[in-house]
């Protein structure tokens, strides 16, 4: 699936774990998948993070940015926190 007209697609590169479940499911199911997993753990900062490179991928971008920033707002030194800040960054 190719990324919104701004991006090269590398940047939006859905990261770590949700890859690989991208490749295999169908978006619509991902989105579910996250979306659930954030409505039973919302202090899960990392969900959030990959919810919203999923969403960013998809053209969401007032979803990506606000799963973006409630995944910053919640990561401590978390290892994708600059990722998710690079991202977030280039969001329009």
């Amino acid at each position: 699936m190719p990324g919104p007209a701004w991006s090269s697609g590398a940047e939006l590169a859905v990261p770590g774990r949700a890859n690989g479940i991208l490749g295999r499911l169908r978006q619509r199911d991902v989105f579910q998948l996250l979306r659930q997993a954030v409505a039973k753990a919302p202090q899960m900062a990392e969900i959030r993070y990959h919810l919203g490179a999923a969403l960013a991928r998809s053209g969401d971008m007032a979803g990506a940015r606000r799963e973006l920033e409630a995944a910053l707002a919640g990561a401590d030194d978390a290892p994708w926190k600059p990722d998710a800040r690079r991202l977030l960054d280039l969001l329009p």
